[in-house]
């Protein structure tokens, strides 16, 4: 009886190490998506509660879209990259209980890789996802943020031309990033609203 207790002891300890081991990664995520957004060319200049209002927004989509580039930049796209001491082959999302979220994030760096997207691309992607979702009634500085929505699209598309030369193919390649980009929608659908996915992750496999 005493061993079973030590035994609880101990799993209840490794729990609460790894719970802290996944809170700061989180916290560490969304301090560098709020530094990544202040980065952004007039985006500190646009009144503070739309810069909130965007960070709050957006700050699941860039944690799952920079999820698929690290996946993308680090290890094959049968792989998921959470972090070095977090990547997860194909066995490991199957024995895990959120196998279908893992499947339904995959698609972002397969996406990556079949259209070898580069560096410079994925960071106009970035800093336009920030800017893809507002709420119905507009932001205070409107007018501002539509002219940054502008010129980073005009950036990417200045990217794109980097890699594609001709009018037909940049044209292509432009609609291909900007429906992965819609995509994330459906993706962030079926990951749900927060991202605490990583937790049964780490206690699962």
């Amino acid at each position: 009886e005493q061993t079973t207790q030590v035994r609880q002891v101990k799993t209840t300890q490794v729990r609460q190490v790894k719970n802290n081991h996944i809170s700061r990664k989180q916290a560490f995520l969304k301090h560098s998506h709020i530094l990544f957004s202040g980065l952004l060319t007039g985006f500190r200049s646009l009144h503070i509660n739309d810069q909130m209002t965007l960070i709050q927004y957006s700050w699941m989509n860039l944690m799952v879209f920079s999820l698929g580039w690290r996946s993308f930049q680090n290890v094959t796209s049968e792989y998921l990259y959470f972090a070095p001491d977090l990547i997860l082959s194909q066995d490991r999302m199957r024995r895990s209980p959120i196998y279908d979220l893992c499947l339904a994030m995959q698609f972002i760096p397969q996406e990556f890789t079949s259209l070898q997207v580069t560096k410079e691309e994925f960071l106009c992607m970035k800093a336009i996802m920030i800017l893809n979702t507002v709420p119905l009634e507009g932001l205070k500085s409107q007018a501002q943020f539509e002219e940054m929505r502008q010129n980073y699209i005009r950036e990417l598309t200045k990217a794109i031309h980097l890699k594609e030369r001709g009018m037909v193919a940049s044209s292509q390649r432009f609609y291909h990033l900007t429906k992965l980009m819609d995509a994330m929608h459906e993706v962030l659908d079926r990951t749900g609203s927060h991202f605490s996915i990583i937790s049964p992750v780490y206690t699962c496999v």
